[in-house]
């Protein structure tokens, strides 16, 4: 899943993985883009 955000809003990525048998749980990886502020420039 991924969830595109306005410049105000937080961005995720997620991936969810189910379980191949009855034992196993599903696997979660989650990741959170927050939103660069557009007044102050991106130094390196």
């Amino acid at each position: 899943m991924l969830d595109l955000s306005s410049n105000t809003d937080i961005t995720a990525f997620a991936l969810v993985f189910p379980p191949r048998d009855a034992d196993e749980k599903y696997i979660e990886i989650l990741s959170e883009l927050r939103a660069c502020p557009t007044d102050r420039p991106i130094v390196n």
